[in-house]
């Protein structure tokens, strides 16, 4: 066997480079965007919230509007 058909061990640089920045790159990244992904999670359920809260209320409205009509109703006929 000759020397020029042995394999080459060595690593070039510049991949060694470009996958220590790679690696960087998705290290750093990743921190943020699961913090992103957790604050979206945490304003859509404090939407849901809101959202439940006003309906529930327009609800409650509309069954004080129905209680005041009735009342009145009673008031009305009792006065005929």
């Amino acid at each position: 066997m000759s020397e020029n058909s042995k394999p080459n061990s060595e690593v070039n640089p510049q991949v060694m480079s470009a996958i220590q920045a790679t690696n960087e790159l998705v290290m750093c990244t990743a921190r943020s965007q699961s913090q992103a992904l957790a604050y979206e999670g945490l304003a859509s359920a404090v939407n849901l919230m809101l959202l439940n809260a006003s309906h529930n209320q327009f609800g409650a409205q509309k069954i004080e509007v129905a209680m005041v009509a009735a009342t009145c109703a009673r008031i009305l006929k009792a006065g005929a």
